[in-house]
């Protein structure tokens, strides 16, 4: 019963606050219906795309853009020895299809966020086979033999 009552609360004011859209969320409210802490809220997430890992050969799962939180507080489970955390968005990753619904998304939650541009490579000026070592060229004479 109280959550209904601070989420009208919530509502009311955002609706009241931002006249051209009912959707908007003002920035401290949502932690109030979460639950999770300030310290968790005033964090950065970070938006990019994920570079290829070392046994890839083509591109694939790297034209999504994803946002995540970066988690520096961890410790050893002394019973059971697994990683630990009292984080409770270190383990979420959110893909999207562009960088402006990503950066939508965050703003909408009232989570800061930074952008990592990716770095594109320059496209090498000709790409050498293996067979063009035994192609046939005219330029080649049967004195070279």
């Amino acid at each position: 019963m109280l959550a209904r009552v601070l989420f009208r609360r919530v509502m009311s004011s955002a609706s009241s606050s931002s006249s051209s859209s009912s959707s908007t969320i003002a920035k401290g409210a949502v932690g109030v219906l979460s639950g999770v802490p300030e310290s968790q809220l005033s964090r950065v997430a970070r938006i990019y795309i994920p570079c290829r890992t070392p046994e890839q050969q083509g591109t694939a799962k790297t034209h999504k853009w994803r946002l995540d939180f970066s988690n520096d507080v961890k410790w050893a489970n002394p019973l059971m020895g697994w990683t630990s955390s009292a984080d409770p968005l270190s383990n979420m990753v959110l893909s999207f299809d562009s960088k402006e619904q990503a950066v939508a998304f965050a703003t909408k939650l009232g989570w800061d966020c930074k952008v990592e541009e990716p770095i594109v490579k320059k496209e090498p000026k000709r790409i050498r086979q293996y067979a063009d070592n035994f192609a046939f060229t005219q330029a080649k004479k049967e004195d070279d033999f």
